[in-house]
């Protein structure tokens, strides 16, 4: 009988220790922003502190967005539990703030407009963004933490039972991401990233593909770029140790959509 690969050790490890959940209150996208504050203002300066004088990193988009929290919950110690990292998907449904998605927004002259797939191109309502992907720096392998908000996601090393060698969290935001997709029915993702990260997502099976030019953006060196949900999906069932399993584990425990003012509001 042919042996079936399984979850690795380390995504196993990882399920014991993490949870992924949707903001459901303003406390808990408080809590997100403060992350975004301590990692991208604080910890990386990739924008000045002064910006934010409650220490909240935020911007026009929070309303329109879903809010993805990663949480540190050992089971046997109450006392270590914390936010370890955060992700959003910016949506534009007819009733949304602003008509087009951040990137658009803010970087329009980055995009190629003759791309067959700029977000001008795609019907809103099938389109969206991931953006503001952080891990705090407890959670990021120490090779690279330094430099970027996501840690080293090629490091996927044996957990040796220490937070700081997860090189997951980032991917599980990603497998989170995917998870919010597919709930909100979008075939058309686009994210403003570093090459360097859409290279490394690559290698683990998420392939973007880049739709503009590069440039100077939030301190950092990013471009545009898109992928399709249903080509993810593909990727996501065959990384039967690394993609699935996390996948696995965010639609498990993100079961329904519901943004953190949908699910604020009173009965």
């Amino acid at each position: 009988m042919q042996n079936v690969p399984g979850p690795s050790p380390i995504t196993t490890a990882f399920r014991e220790l993490f949870r992924l959940t949707l903001a459901t209150n303003q406390e808990e996208l408080n809590e997100a922003q403060r992350l975004r504050y301590d990692v991208y203002c604080t910890e990386l300066q990739f924008d000045a502190p002064e910006n934010y004088p409650d220490q909240r990193e935020t911007d026009e988009f929070e309303s329109q967005s879903w809010h993805c929290l990663l949480r540190y919950e050992p089971p046997e110690n109450p006392e270590l539990h914390r936010i370890a990292g955060h992700v959003r998907i910016v949506h534009i449904e007819a009733d949304a703030c602003y008509p087009e998605l951040p990137l658009v927004h803010n970087c329009r002259e980055s995009l190629d407009p003759n791309d067959p797939d700029h977000p001008g191109a795609r019907d809103p309502a099938a389109v969206c963004e991931i953006s503001r992907l952080a891990v705090h720096s407890h959670f990021r392998r120490r090779p690279g933490e330094r430099k970027s908000a996501y840690g080293d996601i090629d490091a996927l090393a044996d957990p040796q039972n220490h937070p700081r060698t997860f090189p997951l969290a980032a991917v599980s935001l990603f497998m989170a991401s995917a998870r919010i997709v597919q709930l909100a029915a979008k075939e058309h993702a686009y994210a403003m990233m570093e090459p360097q990260l859409a290279r490394r997502s690559s290698r683990q099976g998420l392939h973007f593909r880049q739709i503009g030019e590069t440039l100077y953006y939030h301190g950092r060196w990013r471009a545009p770029f898109h992928i399709r949900f249903s080509d993810a999906q593909l990727n996501i069932e065959r990384s039967e140790q690394l993609l699935r399993p996390l996948f696995t584990m965010a639609c498990a425990q993100i079961p329904k959509l519901h943004s953190y003012r949908q699910a604020s509001k009173p009965a």
